[in-house]
């Protein structure tokens, strides 16, 4: 349970709250209290909720049941935030929650950029290393460097079962978002809470639920081999009640992969090549201008269609 106070102009400030559901109520004394049995707070919300209290005894009580949808009256940031249930129900091929971000308007992928395989998006217009990650309030951003660093989308990659709420904010951003340009990812983690929870799960993906590819059915060869498996689980719970709390989280990734290569090779009447070159001069015929030359047919075995210039020209034999 959290307390506030208000001024004497009535203004209150509750902040860094949890993302989930509260109840709030508004008690003076010689005044009926008023209550919101329920509030839901998303990722990065600045709710404003305002009390009106009426003069009457203290057992009364003033209880708003019914209201309308918040209006972020407060900021001026605009972006989207995407729930725990369609984190978790949305089918996603590799289990990255980055690939959500597509459903905000103003997200594009990064068609052809080095972290494209692993969830990264464009927005705003601006580069893919221009957007900002942040996982309870900590960077998470990719570099911009050589090698796989490189080539990752994020730093480090939680669990889906292990994220609670994501907010995709677009534009407008305030200082409070660092240094990049581009579309801003805020990830809020589960946490543990007064009872014991957990999961496990477990994803197959493999070679005897797919169809082989154009160029290995077109050479009869085998289907290629393909193994994947995503397996882990989370769990949580209480430390101290109603103070400290834990949770985890595990998720492995397995793949083994067979790929298809496809390559000509020379036909019967392409395996020997004759080149014409010329025959050394005989001793005493001399090396001189005027000296005669006669050429003499060479084969070659190749091991392709084209023979190097090394085997045909006359000058390197």
């Amino acid at each position: 349970m959290r307390e506030a106070f208000s001024n004497v102009q009535g203004v209150y400030q509750i902040p860094s709250l949890p993302i989930g559901r509260y109840k709030l109520e508004a008690v003076r004394q010689g005044f009926a209290s008023s209550q919101v049995p329920e509030l839901k707070l998303d990722t990065n919300q600045t709710a404003r909720i305002d009390f009106t209290l009426r003069v009457g005894a203290v057992a009364e009580k003033v209880e708003v049941t019914a209201a309308a949808a918040l209006i972020d009256s407060e900021t001026s940031t605009v972006g989207q935030v995407i729930d725990n249930k369609r984190i978790v129900e949305m089918p996603l091929n590799g289990r990255n929650f980055l690939q959500l971000a597509a459903l905000t308007a103003g997200v594009a992928p990064s068609a052809g950029g080095r972290t494209a395989d692993e969830g990264g998006f464009v927005a705003s217009g601006q580069h893919g290393y221009q957007v900002n990650i942040t996982i309870d309030g900590l960077n998470n951003s990719s570099v911009a460097s050589g090698g796989p660093l490189g080539f990752e989308a994020q730093a480090v990659k939680p669990s889906i079962d292990a994220v609670g709420e994501l907010k995709v904010v677009m534009n407008n951003f305030s200082a409070e978002y660092g240094d990049r340009m581009g579309g801003q990812i805020i990830v809020n983690l589960k946490s543990g809470t007064n009872e014991f929870h957990g999961s496990a799960f477990e994803f197959l993906r493999n070679s005897s639920f797919d169809g082989t590819n154009f160029f290995a059915n077109r050479s009869g060869a085998k289907k290629p081999a393909f193994r994947q498996n995503q397996f882990g689980g989370t769990a949580g719970g209480p430390i101290v009640k109603n103070r400290t709390f834990f949770f985890g989280s595990y998720e492995g990734t397995r793949i083994r992969l067979g790929r298809s290569f496809t390559s000509s090779v020379p036909t019967a009447g392409c395996a020997i090549t004759s080149v014409m070159v010329p025959r050394p001069p005989s001793p005493g015929s001399g090396s001189g201008p005027g000296s005669k030359r006669s050429l003499s047919r060479r084969e070659y075995r190749t091991e392709s269609r084209l023979v190097s210039e090394k085997l045909w020209s006359p000058l390197m034999s």
